[in-house]
């Protein structure tokens, strides 16, 4: 029977931002992943030569696929970008591997990892899980995550800031817009007008990947009931289509995940330095559309907007998109009128309000749905 126990823990660990050691073992395979912060900066396993094969021209012959990639181009005066590239494949395929095994094992050992040269590339491990699972063409792998749909799906702590990263097509914004806690992973599949295989797909995705956690319904001591209206569903559903619409962009992806190495890298940083709590309400609502419109905006400025759950009193799931981390409310007020006028959303009065994600009232929230 499989378990999806080992899948869940390794998701929590990468949506964690832990750093440490990861192995990973399957029938004929392992692949061992140095973390930091939720990305891979050291990549052992698969065969390292394979990158240089792919590019043509000769191995260098460093047992790190990463820093076999940075060497190869180097060496050969390619591109560290498309060598990467061939390396996030290698990746994803080595993940889909696990990921379908049933005998699949996990050891985890957290700790400082610390990158000497401060030049080594690096890989969003959510990005590449998330991505080979929606490269899936068939309905097992979902099966190897969410053996079970009948199962209530909360989005984990920093779910907004993570899923934005993304950068997934609006259809799966639209999807996720339903995912408040409070319906079943076979109720929100059942419901849309996509594809229920290709939804499922997605969840499975970002349980996957830690941004999204599955508790049994016996466990929720309180009634499942509906937050909002769903909307109406009378579009007609795709079928025929051997990819995902998912993952329409999934080239464009690929190039935003490795292009910006060093503007995360330095996002991530001044995250991890920042005592701030307050921030500048530019934009907020409560429909899938407005959902759609502030992770669009929270990915375009991933340094300056920061997105966020701001229910309303009966639960109604609703969303804020924030400017700035200030470490007081007064000098979010004073810094109001810094705004730039192009990132305030048409009938929204910039205000001032905290930011859950220092605090715990964000996983609260997207915990209890």
């Amino acid at each position: 029977m499989n378990d999806p126990q080992s899948i869940w823990r390794l998701g929590r660990w990468i949506a964690a931002r832990r750093s440490g050691e990861v192995r990973l073992g399957w029938d004929g395979g392992e692949l061992t992943l140095l973390i930091s912060l939720g990305k891979a900066i050291g990549i052992e396993g698969p065969d390292s030569a394979t990158i240089a094969r792919r590019l043509g021209c000769r191995p260098v012959g460093l047992s790190d696929l990463l820093l076999e990639a940075r060497a190869v181009a180097r060496q050969a005066g390619r591109s560290e970008t498309e060598a990467v590239a061939i390396v996030k494949a290698i990746l994803e395929q080595a993940v889909h591997s696990w990921l379908l095994d049933p005998g699949r094992t996990l050891e985890a050992a957290e700790h400082e990892v610390e990158d000497e040269d401060g030049e080594r590339p690096t890989i969003s491990l959510s990005h590449a899980i998330v991505e080979a699972v929606l490269a899936d063409e068939g309905d097992e792998i979902t099966a190897a995550i969410l053996p079970d749909l009948n199962v209530l799906l909360r989005r984990t702590a920093g779910f907004l800031e993570s899923y934005a990263a993304l950068q997934l097509a609006e259809e799966a914004d639209l999807v996720v817009a339903k995912i408040t806690g409070q319906r079943t992973a076979q109720e929100i599949a059942g419901r849309s007008p996509h594809d229920p295989s290709e939804v499922a797909r997605l969840m499975a995705a970002l349980s996957a990947a830690g941004l999204l956690e599955a508790v049994p319904v016996a466990a929720v001591s309180e009634p499942v009931v509906s937050v909002a209206p769903v909307p109406p569903e009378d579009e007609e559903r795709p079928g025929g289509r051997r990819r995902t619409w998912f993952i329409g962009a999934a080239v464009a992806i690929l190039v935003i995940a490795i292009a910006t190495v060093a503007l995360l890298l330095t996002h991530n940083s001044r995250q991890a330095a920042a005592q701030g709590h307050w921030g500048v309400v530019v934009d907020s609502g409560c429909d899938p559309q407005d959902l759609q419109r502030i992770l669009r905006k929270a990915g375009q400025h991933p340094e300056d907007l920061t997105a966020q759950r701001s229910d309303l009193k009966g639960g109604v799931p609703c969303w804020q998109l924030l400017w700035g981390d200030y470490d007081s409310a007064d000098a979010a007020r004073n810094a109001v009128g810094s705004v730039p006028k192009a990132l305030v959303e048409e009938g929204v009065t910039p205000s001032v309000v905290e930011l859950t994600r220092h605090g715990g009232s964000e996983s609260g929230k997207d915990q209890g749905g």
